[in-house]
């Protein structure tokens, strides 16, 4: 790793020397709006048995990973209508005999960005929907039947936001709608997740209206030819959020097609699959996805003016890193701090990120802003803090909500407020911050 001194005393190309050098220093920045969408993006990926149930890692990873929705891949219901994820039987005549911490486990996976957690039902070959229309054929949907005692004894058990309907085999419109609706009146939202026959889920999605709240277009594989914008077209405009595979595509491609759907399309979310399951890079196709999607002004730590600092600020190169590089605040102390000049930020409210790499040698911050020419300061969030006992992790923590009122310069400040009990400096690691309406 090469480290590059940039002590707010000498460093005087990263000084706030006047509103003319920062502009100025505003125009090298990678910083644009990307799209016009009005809200975060929703963004979905497949994960497998790693969360039945989820370790604290995995709990982490889901938090961590830049993604807002977990698809757990996959429930079937057998013939009888037993309910198995997977290999593992989960409820049978109507009691949930699955893993008793699944749900809480599930619960603790939400947090920074994550944010949701949906079931798919179904997948390529299963049965699951031509056992369903059977079941329904036989006892309905009522409260008495074993399709609305078993998913009402799972639902109940995991809590989960909603279930997809994978159905690519049956496609019987009468039977889904009717299973929609049952689930509705359990408090589930229903998601579909077409990749061909299109009238058929044209056909589910108008006789359940809002009760679908999610499209998720399978845009590989199977459905590698389809077109977002033929399917909206086809759902009266509704928008499609369509998925892509790690397989076939890159990060760069996946945030380039989901740019064009955005800007063109006007689509508001997205999906990965990566064979799944949630990798190890995880965090980078999170990141892929909402960079094509989000609405947001990206800063990166190195190129911004230092408006003042506490003590030592160094720039490290680190290939891990965004754009390559990173500052690093040397604080030996509790209120040792840097303020960044962060240009030309429009009035709104925002969601404040910041990329940092975790390590065991970091503090704990308190993040918060004013305008460049005030000194009106508030609070963005809480505490984060940048320990970890893992070597290191290159992560983007969502810090909390900020709404200046104004469109002017902005100083971002990160104050040291402690640090963990296992960590052994105050040192603070600051990639980029973001700026998402």
């Amino acid at each position: 790793m090469k480290s590059t001194l940039r002590t707010f005393a000498v460093s005087s190309c990263r000084l706030l020397c006047s509103r003319s050098a920062a502009l100025a220093l505003a125009l090298l920045l990678p910083a644009a709006s990307l799209s016009t969408a009005s809200a975060a993006s929703n963004r979905g990926v497949y994960v497998g048995n790693e969360f039945y149930a989820p370790t604290t890692a995995w709990q982490i990873n889901a938090q961590q990973s830049n993604f807002t929705s977990l698809f757990l891949f996959t429930l079937q219901v057998n013939t009888n209508g037993d309910l198995r994820y997977n290999d593992t039987i989960v409820v049978q005549n109507g009691v949930y005999v699955g893993d008793s911490t699944w749900g809480a486990k599930l619960a603790a996976c939400k947090g920074n960005t994550c944010n949701r957690i949906e079931m798919c039902i179904g997948n390529y070959g299963s049965t699951s929907f031509a056992n369903i229309k059977s079941l329904i054929a036989s006892q309905g949907t009522g409260t008495t039947s074993i399709l609305y005692k078993n998913f009402q004894a799972l639902k109940n058990a995991t809590n989960i936001d909603g279930f997809q309907f994978d159905d690519e085999n049956t496609y019987d419109v009468n039977s889904m709608v009717s299973f929609g609706k049952m689930l509705a009146t359990l408090g589930s939202n229903v998601s579909l997740v077409p990749y061909t026959n299109q009238s058929f889920w044209v056909n589910v999605r108008s006789q359940l209206g809002t009760r679908v709240s999610h499209i998720y277009l399978q845009c590989y594989d199977g459905g590698a030819g389809n077109n977002p914008s033929q399917w909206i077209s086809a759902f009266g405009g509704v928008k499609v959020e369509p998925g892509l595979w790690g397989n076939t595509d890159t990060t760069a491609s996946a945030t380039s097609k989901m740019r064009n759907w955005q800007q063109t399309l006007g689509i508001t979310g997205g999906f990965m699959w990566l064979n799944g399951s949630l990798p190890g890079d995880a965090p980078k196709w999170g990141k892929s996805i909402r960079d094509g999607i989000d609405n947001f002004q990206y800063f990166e730590a190195e190129s911004l003016a230092i408006n003042a600092s506490s003590t030592t600020v160094d720039s490290v190169t680190d290939s891990s890193n965004s754009n390559g590089a990173a500052d690093i605040l040397r604080a030996t102390a509790v209120n040792d701090y840097v303020t960044y000049l962060v240009p030309n930020i429009a009035s709104g409210t925002y969601q404040i990120s910041v990329g940092m790499k975790k390590t065991g040698s970091r503090g704990q911050f308190q993040l918060s802003g004013t305008r460049a020419d005030q000194n009106n300061w508030s609070n963005i969030g809480s505490t984060v803090d940048e320990y970890t006992t893992d070597s290191s992790d290159y992560v983007e923590i969502n810090v909390g909500s900020w709404s200046p009122a104004s469109t002017n310069d902005k100083l971002v400040k990160f104050n040291v407020v402690g640090e963990n009990s296992g960590s052994d400096q105050f040192w603070l690691s600051i990639d980029y911050i973001r700026f998402t309406k």
